[in-house]
């Protein structure tokens, strides 16, 4: 999504982090995913309230870490709230067809290992 549409101290969270801070979201982000072997498909888009809105996804992929793990597809749910001036995203909330645990144990598992 082009980052223009979120306040500078847009609030970021989901189920194993909270980032305060549009900059430090998008570099937490950048060492995530491989965008080369990993997908996200937009299932629904709702707007809830003239400052609210709701996505659901299901993403699946490698991470971009040595040992090669890979997160097999799941659901992410995402809240976004509106400022009412500036209409601009000022939170972000993620909630996962996953737990928290799970997702951990996904990013420490190699890929061979499934």
């Amino acid at each position: 999504m082009p980052t223009e549409i979120f306040d500078d101290s847009c609030r970021f969270k989901d189920p194993t982090t909270d980032v305060q801070g549009l900059s430090r979201y998008v570099k937490a982000l950048g060492i995530l995913f491989d965008p080369k072997r990993s997908s996200v498909t937009l299932k629904e888009i709702e707007v809830l309230s003239p400052l609210q809105i709701k996505a659901t996804w299901t993403q699946e992929g490698f991470l971009k870490l040595p040992w090669n793990p890979y997160v097999p597809e799941y659901t992410s749910t995402t809240y976004w709230e509106l400022d009412p001036e500036t209409h601009l995203i000022t939170k972000q909330e993620h909630l996962w067809s996953i737990s928290a645990l799970e997702a951990l144990k996904e990013t420490f598992t190699p890929y061979n290992l499934r």
